[in-house]
């Protein structure tokens, strides 16, 4: 699995934490979370984890998410490869 789109689906931080365990997640590239209810706290679990080292795009629009959120994903090496945020 390539490309993830879950737009508009109320996943919250305890369906980005699921993403977290789940092994398809590796190999993908593409991934849509608008409007998904996705905070700064987990997109900064998200950036930790180091399971989405292929991502090259992520969509958070919609999202409560501030510049911390955003620095988290800059920050994280294992996601030099995302290139549109």
């Amino acid at each position: 699995l390539q490309l993830l789109d879950l737009t508009q689906n109320p996943l919250g931080p305890e369906g980005v934490r699921r993403l977290l365990t789940a092994r398809w997640t590796r190999s993908l590239v593409w991934l849509g979370l608008s409007e998904t209810g996705v905070s700064d706290e987990s997109l900064g679990e998200f950036a930790r984890s180091g399971r989405f080292t292929h991502l090259r795009t992520l969509h958070l629009s919609g999202n409560p998410v501030t510049d911390a959120g955003a620095a988290a994903l800059a920050d994280e090496p294992s996601l030099a490869r995302l290139r549109i945020l």
